[in-house]
C-alpha cells in the first residue's frame, strides 16, 4: 500500500479517508474491530492482575 500512496501523493490519513468514503460498511465494521480489540485488552489486563495477586504468573 505504501507503494500505492506514494504513486499517488497521499497520506496514510488522506488514504484512509477514501477507503472511509468508499466503503463505508468497511469503516462501521473497523470501528466493531477496534471496540472488541480494545474489550479484549481491557479483560486480558484484568484477568492478569488477578493471576498475578494469586501468584498464578510472574
Amino acid at each position: 500500500m505504501k507503494a500505492w500512496q506514494a504513486d499517488h501523493g497521499m497520506t496514510d490519513a488522506q488514504t484512509e479517508a477514501a477507503i472511509m468514503e468508499a466503503h463505508p460498511d468497511f469503516a462501521r465494521n473497523l470501528g466493531r474491530i477496534n471496540r472488541a480489540y480494545e474489550d479484549f485488552e481491557r479483560d486480558r489486563s484484568a484477568f492478569m492482575s488477578v493471576w498475578k495477586a494469586r501468584g498464578m504468573i510472574d
